[in-house]
């Protein structure tokens, strides 16, 4: 056998022993009762795998077909109720998407010039939104894409690390109605529409086109009356496996060597950041009466998948949460780029 046909074996065996050891870990978060054990164990673990190994990232399909799979489930919570309340929340939507677009913002220029970072890699790994949309415009305009999708990672696991054990300690979820199992058939119907659905708005350039795409055409779906189970049992705990191996394999050893001050800085803004998103959901929930645990959900500095997933596992309002994430991100999306021209065109970088 061929030289290159063994190194493919050998991708593919190592590629293995990181989902079984991940599988071994959700099944330990399980036992512990941990929150979100099936995606927080796999997160870390491989995480663990990666720094000591040096294990390369597995395949991007992985991660799609796990948006796949949780999109579809979700989406069936956006009863009509919920989209009536997506609807009557349009305003602290867009309050708290731009108030933390805003600080996350202010917080990547004084980074740049406070820890001697690129203006385009602080701003665009400051502002939250997903990894490899903001790594793309921080190389389109000069920045480092690699620790811009490295601090996005960071901070992405840092929220899941710490909201759901902190929400479950609190015991403040709301009494969200659980949607049960159903078999092989439900599953195979909800994977071809969630498919369908992801390919539609990845066309569309949807953000994160292969979950909300799903999760908007089933909830369309649910809105409309048309009843259907969810997957089978143990197929969505995988797909959160899928979900946890990708965050944590970007915990290369490389891209932490000499990134000492930018490492400092990704930490310092995550702390801001929480505390923003903290005291926005404050002062919105108590103005617009909406529960503390789903505002924080709604307005964490996470990705709209972890967020949402969390909500979900908590029995939280899916719908509230998704809105706030994906308006939040499709806002940020926006706004950094014409920030970072208009920065361009009036400072130094």
């Amino acid at each position: 056998m061929r030289a290159a046909s063994w190194s493919a074996l050998r991708r593919v065996a190592i590629l293995l022993g990181v989902f079984a050891a991940a599988f071994v870990a959700g099944q330990l978060g399980t036992w512990l009762h941990a929150p979100l054990a099936w995606m927080i164990g796999p997160m870390i673990t491989t995480a663990a795998i990666t720094l000591l190994f040096s294990q390369r990232a597995p395949p991007a399909l992985l991660r799609v077909i796990g948006q796949l799979v949780i999109g579809g489930a979700l989406g069936l919570h956006l009863t009509p109720d919920a989209f009536d309340r997506i609807i009557a929340n349009a305003v602290p939507i867009i309050a708290g998407a731009l108030i933390l677009t805003a600080a996350a913002t202010a917080y990547g220029v004084a980074q740049s010039r406070l820890f001697g970072v690129h203006r385009a890699t602080a701003l665009y790994s400051t502002v939250p939104g997903g990894p490899i949309e903001m790594a793309l415009l921080a190389t389109q305009n000069g920045g480092d894409g690699a620790r811009t999708a490295l601090a996005q990672t960071l901070r992405i696991v840092f929220v899941v690390l710490v909201f759901p054990p902190a929400l479950t300690i609190a015991a403040v979820s709301a009494p969200a109605v659980a949607i049960a199992a159903g078999g092989w058939w439900d599953t195979a119907l909800l994977a071809a529409i969630a498919l369908a659905a992801g390919l539609a708005a990845s066309m569309v350039r949807l953000t994160s086109p292969f979950f909300l795409g799903p999760m908007m055409v089933v909830g369309a779906l649910a809105a409309s009356g048309i009843p259907h189970a969810t997957h089978h049992a143990g197929v969505v705990p995988a797909a959160q496996i899928l979900l946890g191996v990708s965050p944590g394999s970007m915990f290369r050893r490389d891209l932490f060597r000499g990134a000492g001050r930018f490492l400092l800085g990704t930490c310092l803004s995550t702390a801001f950041l929480i505390a923003v998103s903290a005291m926005v959901s404050l002062i919105l929930g108590y103005l617009y009466d909406i529960d503390l645990a789903t505002m924080m959900l709604a307005n964490a500095p996470g990705a709209v998948t972890e967020m949402v997933i969390t909500a979900e596992v908590l029995r939280l309002d899916v719908a509230t949460v998704a809105s706030f994430q994906f308006v939040r991100i499709a806002i940020a999306l926006t706004l950094v780029g014409v920030i970072d021209r208009f920065l361009k065109q009036h400072r130094p970088a």
